[in-house]
C-alpha cells in the first residue's frame, strides 16, 4: 500500500453503523399499535388550509439509482433535491419497519396527545382518511423540535426520529394504492430518510390552521385546538439532515403542524 493510500485511509470518516428515519409534518402515532399514520391533507375541506403532500427526502448522493425503480414520474427537479412524492400507500424500510426491540420511552412521554387539544377526539379506526401508514418496528424513537423552533412556551414544529442500528444498504419500499409494482428507493449505508406530510411550497393566501387536518382521522371528522401544543424539555434536532437544507416549509410550526398521539 502506498503512503498516499495509507494517508487517505487514515483520514477517512468512520462508517455510520445506524441510519435515522425522520417523521416531519402531520403525523399521528398510534402508541399501542406502534404505527405512524399520515392524515390525508392533499385536499383540505377548508379552502384556507394549504394542501399537505406526502413525500420522502434523502441526500441525492445516498441513492443507488441503478437499484431504484418506479420513480420515473417523479418531478426531475424534486429528484435532484432528493425529494420523492407519492400517493396513498404503505411504506416499508429496511429494519425500521420490522418488529423488534423498540425504545420509545422519551417519545411516549413528550409527544402531544390529540385528546389534550380536544377532549372529544377519538381515532376513526377503519374510517380514518389517511394517505400513508408506517410501522414503527425497532430502534430508538425520540421527539425533537425543529432546528429553528427553540421556544418551550409556544407552539412549535416537532420532528420524531427513529434511529436504527444498521450498517448495510437500505431499501425503502413504497406500495402505492392502484400501482401493480411497489416503488423502490435503494440507499447507501448510513443514508438518513425523512418521511414528510407537509408543504412543498408556501401559499401566502392560505392561512388556515393545518392542525384541523387531524380531524380527517377523527371519528367526528373534526378536531378543535382548544389547548395549545406545549413542548417542555424537548431538545432541538440538528439541522444537518437533507430535509432541513432545502429551505422548504416542512413542519416548521408556522401552520401548527407536528406530531400527535392518538388515545388508545
Amino acid at each position: 500500500m502506498s503512503n498516499t493510500e495509507v494517508k487517505n485511509k487514515s483520514n477517512s470518516e468512520p462508517a455510520k453503523d445506524f441510519f435515522d428515519v425522520l417523521f416531519v409534518g402531520l403525523f399521528c402515532f398510534k402508541r399501542d399499535a406502534r404505527l405512524a399514520v399520515m392524515p390525508d391533507g392533499t385536499q383540505p375541506d377548508d379552502p384556507t388550509i394549504p394542501p399537505h403532500v406526502p413525500f420522502l427526502v434523502v441526500d441525492p448522493e445516498g441513492v443507488n439509482t441503478d437499484q431504484s425503480s418506479g420513480w420515473d414520474g417523479n418531478d426531475p427537479a424534486l429528484t435532484a433535491d432528493g425529494i420523492y412524492t407519492f400517493g396513498k400507500c404503505t411504506i416499508d424500510i429496511t429494519k425500521a419497519t420490522t418488529r423488534g426491540d423498540l425504545d420509545a420511552e422519551q417519545h411516549d412521554e413528550h409527544v402531544f396527545n390529540l385528546v389534550d387539544a380536544d377532549k372529544s377526539y377519538r381515532f376513526a379506526g377503519a374510517g380514518a382518511k389517511t394517505i400513508a401508514e408506517i410501522v414503527i418496528g425497532q430502534g430508538t424513537l425520540k421527539l425533537f423540535k425543529r432546528p429553528d423552533a427553540n421556544s418551550v412556551a409556544r407552539d412549535a414544529g416537532t420532528v420524531s426520529r427513529l434511529r436504527v442500528s444498521h450498517d448495510g444498504d437500505i431499501v425503502v419500499t413504497v406500495a402505492v394504492e392502484g400501482e401493480q409494482n411497489p416503488r423502490i428507493l435503494a440507499l447507501k449505508p448510513g443514508t438518513d430518510i425523512a418521511i414528510a406530510n407537509s408543504l412543498l411550497a408556501l401559499d401566502p393566501e392560505k392561512t388556515g390552521d393545518p392542525f384541523a387536518l387531524f380531524g380527517r382521522i377523527a371519528k367526528s371528522g373534526t378536531i378543535e385546538r382548544r389547548e395549545p401544543v406545549r413542548l417542555q424539555r424537548v431538545p432541538a434536532i440538528g439541522g444537518n439532515y437533507q430535509v432541513f437544507r432545502l429551505g422548504r416549509p416542512v413542519g416548521d410550526g408556522s401552520g401548527g403542524g407536528g406530531a400527535g398521539c392518538c388515545p388508545p
